[in-house]
């Protein structure tokens, strides 16, 4: 050991030498020091093979205190005491033993391998009194050990997996190794598919994109692709593989090796292809379906928008197919679907397109027409064959033909989902013609279809946004000299076109749901506006007109009282409700039930219009309405026409007898008045009474009216 000097401050001050028994101490603790911090396992052991020493990390690997570990066998604390024991007396006859691998049991039970490194050590006579023993933990290592087996287990495993196809390959397309699967997926054996390189049996088509992607990998672009691509087996037959390529670098970047990966995907691609077929045709005839049929006519659009010719949409149903299908069942139904398809096919040109989009519905697409002429021999074709009798059908009983629509493009210059509706409502029309003919689409037809849906739509935009009103004309009673009642007229207040009256937008609406709506609008104005007038003083009876298809609907009764009900101000007595005498005939014992549904709630009803229904008795035996309206028209020529005027008398006198209220609607003179009270009609409205006018004006003119002013 070196001894510390410490150098003179002055030559005056003398050299100081430290005493022996120091020098010992601090090489003792500068040793100790060393064991202790040590990380292996570090162990004196006496000749009878007890502890008599032990570090701190030996502490940790056995987890006892040093006080509990000196003076105990050492052996006891292995998993395999024997074995120490016998590894301890070997190091007495031999002196020493390197990296023998022992197992240490910890004291909570879990175990750590040590490699046991020992040799003994003797005192001055050389005598052997000990031995001194270290264990390393080995753990990490043996992990690493594991896990490298374990890869090259799975490596292995993996190289031989039955369902992947595995080499490795040189940079100028040899293989390197390949595994049994890829050899069976190729059909050839190891030796004769190692004297074949990949670009041999890959197929022509597949070649040029993927030689480019390998020599991308090879020069550093890409790391790794990923393409679909053919390979040629032994025996000619092409299969569809997905082909993963790795490139292997050496530490100098150079290429060392490559790895593929093939998976053969030859059934997936089958069934894709049946998907595909699936997806594109129908199951039953093999036809295009609709979605095929869709792209090919987008096809056919974009290629003649380049040309003068035409296209022809055909849309074709079997006339007298369900009788057939019913009776003689769906099996035979099939094949005479399928026995359809194959005569359609068989006259129609190469080009052309048949399609089934369901049922016994069928669309012929004929791109390429050259004239009007030629699509209609093709249809006249496509009758006559389809109009041929069908084997084991019985033709006297069942007669099966066809009814064809036909829209042409680009008179008929509309998008494909367009083209098809305009055909099938051409087919539509055919049937409604008497069948087994062709009808081509009617474009002027359409414009007005058009026109009335964006009426619809204008109409329904006015309703939202508050742009319809209720106009009223009052109701006089000239026998009591009083106002009655008024009846609600509705008008809209268009933003262009001023004030519009009934007769320019109603018409529009009548066959329509949006009908409901307005019904629904106009009764809820009326009571709104009726308990405004209450509030002011004045009580009238309000009569509104309502839709034939309002009245009809199944839950009229239901909406009608729920309206009511948001106005409990509003006697229900007080609304009465018009219908024309054409609205009532189709149903009127079903009517009757509506109209005695509505009198329980208390409403009213008016028959209007009446007399010109043809029909006025039957109505008056049938219908509890308890007004009847004399129709304008009647009123109007009275004076001047001896009949009208015979009518009206006719109706007055079946008003008294079926004791019902005659009102007469349209008067315009003075005269008409005189002469209608001569009759015996005292209830009137008209222009010489009161024009419609808005509802604020109404409170005004019912407290300034004067009925003599009206029979001067």
């Amino acid at each position: 050991m070196t001894k510390p000097i410490v150098k003179c401050m002055s030559t005056a001050r003398k050299r100081v030498r430290k005493r022996p028994d120091e020098e010992l101490r601090q090489a003792n603790a500068y040793n100790r020091s060393l064991i202790e911090t040590s990380l292996d396992s570090l162990v004196t052991i006496s000749p009878e093979g007890k502890l008599a020493d032990v570090n701190a990390a030996t502490e940790t690997v056995t987890g006892w205190p040093r006080g509990a570990l000196i003076g105990t066998e050492f052996a006891n604390y292995f998993v395999e005491p024997d074995k120490a024991e016998a590894v301890y007396q070997q190091v007495f006859r031999t002196g020493s033993i390197r990296d023998h691998a022992l197992e240490i049991l910890h004291r909570d039970g879990h175990v750590t391998p040590v490699l046991y490194n020992a040799s003994v050590y003797r005192d001055e006579t050389g005598k052997v009194v000990g031995v001194f023993a270290a264990a390393r933990d080995i753990t990490e290592q043996k992990r690493a050990q594991a896990a490298l087996r374990d890869n090259e287990r799975h490596f292995r495993a993996y190289f031989e997996h039955p369902l992947v196809g595995m080499a490795s390959i040189s940079s100028d397309h040899r293989w390197l190794e390949v595994n049994d699967r890829l050899c069976d997926m190729l059909g050839y054996s190891r030796d004769e598919l190692m004297q074949k390189t990949w670009l041999e049996l890959t197929h022509p088509d597949d070649l040029a994109r993927d030689l480019a992607n390998f020599h991308r990998l090879l020069a550093g672009e890409i790391e790794n692709y990923t393409i679909y691509k053919r390979y040629i087996r032994k025996d000619g037959q092409v299969i569809h593989t997905r082909r993963s390529t790795n490139c292997v670098r050496k530490d100098s970047g150079a290429v060392d090796y490559v790895v593929v990966l093939l998976e053969d995907i030859s059934e997936q691609h089958l069934a894709q292809a049946k998907l595909q077929d699936l997806a594109h045709h129908d199951p039953l005839t093999h036809l295009p379906n609709r979605r095929l049929l869709e792209d090919r006519l987008n096809q056919a659009i974009a290629r003649n928008l380049r040309t003068d010719r035409m296209i022809a949409v055909c849309y074709l149903d079997l006339d007298g197919f369900k009788p057939v299908n019913d009776q003689l069942g769906h099996e035979f139904g099939d094949q005479l679907l399928i026995e359809v398809a194959h005569r359609l096919l068989s006259i129609v040109r190469a080009g052309d397109t048949v399609a089934r989009i369901g049922g016994d519905e069928f669309v012929l697409l004929l791109p390429e027409l050259a004239s009007l002429e030629e699509y209609e021999q093709i249809l006249a074709r496509v009758l006559d064959v389809i109009a041929t009798p069908y084997p084991d059908c019985d033709t006297r009983q069942f007669k099966i033909s066809a009814s064809i629509g036909a829209t042409l493009f680009p008179q008929d210059a509309a998008d494909p989902d367009t083209l098809l509706r305009h055909a099938d409502q051409a087919m539509y029309t055919a049937k409604q013609n008497g069948r087994n003919r062709y009808q081509l689409f009617d474009l002027h037809l359409e414009r007005q279809m058009a026109t009335k849906r964006e009426t619809l739509e204008r109409i329904r935009q006015g309703l939202a946004i508050g742009e319809f009103c209720l106009c009223f004309q009052p109701k006089v009673d000239f026998g009591r000299k009083a106002v009655v009642g008024t009846e609600a007229l509705i008008r809209w207040q268009h933003p262009v076109k001023g004030l519009l009256e009934p007769d320019k937008f109603l018409h529009a609406i009548e066959n329509d749901d949006l009908a409901l709506v307005m019904g629904n609008w106009v009764i809820r104005e009326a009571l709104r506006q009726m308990q405004i007038w209450r509030r002011e003083g004045i009580d009238l009876q309000v009569s509104i007109n309502i839709f034939a298809r309002q009245l009809h609907k199944q839950d009229f009764v239901a909406s009608l009282q729920q309206i009511l009900s948001e106005y409990p101000d509003v006697p229900p007595g007080r609304l009465q409700i018009e219908i024309t005498e054409t609205a009532l005939l189709p149903e009127l014992p079903v009517l009757q039930h509506i109209i005695t549904d509505c009198q329980q709630l208390g409403v009213g009803f008016s028959i209007d219009d009446f007399g010109t229904g043809y029909s006025s008795l039957v109505c008056l035996r049938h219908l509890s309405a308890m007004e009847l309206k004399l129709d304008q028209s009647f009123v109007r020529d009275m004076l001047t026409n001896p009949k009208d005027q015979s009518i009206i008398e006719g109706i007055i006198a079946l008003g008294r007898a079926f004791q019902r209220t005659v009102i007469a609607e349209g008067v315009e003179t003075s005269e008409q008045i005189h002469r209608l009270l001569e009759l015996g009609c005292k209830v009137m409205q008209g222009y010489s009474i009161a024009r419609p006018m808005p509802p604020e004006q109404i409170v005004t003119w019912v407290r300034d009216f004067k009925p003599t002013q009206l029979l001067l």
